[in-house]
């Protein structure tokens, strides 16, 4: 036979087959692909099935323990930290209800877990938050509010959205997360260094208060100004407990946070490597530049919390950060 330009030639059979083994062969071959469709659509309604149950089992699942799911979070209140200005973004506390009743938040605060809130549209994406307090029934989130751009798609206009909402609507949330399969290990160390940027802070102190119980605690909070400071009074109780606080203001310094004020905040230079570990609490390029710095100080980073693959032990919320502060 001859094969027609740009196709693949039929399979040729020996000669010495006959009519009737040629078409036996034929019926096998369309058999076996028939078996091998079969096994495959098999396959995918199982995957289906399977992912149909997961989703069923956390949206049946109490309070926020709903990964994929973004249960409705009514809002309670919502209070200004710090006032929008010339070259200064708002600050937010919102209050809000957990789902249907649910008393127990079920949210780590002391491996930095944290939510989603799902933005509005047809196509919504969401932005994750840390929880800075959680109370029966209720939790806290305190949120930068960034101006939606013009095309308004983009993940940060969850805070706009957030602010838009009034008493008593709610908003999509869903966690905690990491997501199933997934946990966050702690590496536990005789001193403990946490460096937060900006809204950083939320996350930074639920972690502070839990090391307190083991640890010497440095936090150095990294800020444009005196005026973006908030949650004064959660900090003060922190530090009552013997957290030590830094503030580092980089307009009245006239340059950005660098090694010479990481090696004064946390002198441990002349420490074993193994007595300490950081934690830095910001975008991933600031976490990588406050790494370098470290490395510049003379200071090695050893991370505080990683991500570890597979279901970890969970350890239950302390009571005090149960409880959460007042507002600031």
């Amino acid at each position: 036979s001859v094969a027609v330009a740009g196709r693949r030639p039929a399979p040729s059979l020996p000669p010495s087959c006959t009519r009737g083994h040629r078409c036996t062969i034929v019926a096998a071959m369309s058999s076996g692909a028939a078996i091998g469709l079969a096994v495959c659509l098999a396959a995918v309604a199982l995957v289906v099935a399977a992912g149909a149950m997961l989703l069923l089992r956390y949206s049946s699942m109490p309070g926020l323990r709903s990964f994929l799911i973004f249960k409705p979070c009514l809002l309670i209140s919502k209070e200004t930290l710090v006032e929008a200005a010339p070259g200064r973004l708002a600050v937010r506390r919102f209050r809000f209800a957990l789902p249907s009743g649910a008393t127990d938040f079920g949210v780590d605060f002391a491996r930095g877990e944290y939510i989603k809130v799902r933005g509005p549209g047809v196509l919504p994406l969401s932005r994750s938050y840390s929880p800075v307090a959680a109370r029966p029934g209720e939790f806290d989130l305190i949120v930068k509010i960034y101006p939606v751009d013009g095309a308004g798609w983009k993940c940060v206009g969850v805070s706009s959205y957030l602010d838009s909402l009034r008493e008593g609507e709610s908003a999509r949330i869903s966690g905690p997360y990491p997501p199933p399969l997934k946990h966050v290990e702690r590496s536990p160390g005789a001193q403990v260094g946490i460096v937060a940027y900006g809204v950083g802070i939320t996350e930074a102190m639920a972690v502070a208060e839990a090391e307190l119980a083991h640890a010497e605690v440095v936090l150095l909070w990294a800020l444009r100004e005196t005026s973006e400071a908030f949650a004064q009074k959660e900090l003060e109780a922190l530090q009552a407990k013997g957290l030590q606080l830094h503030y580092y203001y980089s307009r009245e310094r006239g340059q950005r946070l660098g090694p010479a004020h990481l090696q004064e905040v946390f002198p441990w230079t002349d420490r074993s490597a193994e007595d300490y570990r950081f934690l830095v609490v910001g975008t991933k390029a600031m976490a990588k530049a406050t790494r370098q710095m470290f490395s510049t100080a003379g200071l090695r980073y050893t991370p505080l919390l990683r991500k570890k693959i597979g279901r970890g032990p969970r350890r239950a919320v302390p009571e005090s950060t149960c409880k959460g502060g007042e507002a600031a």
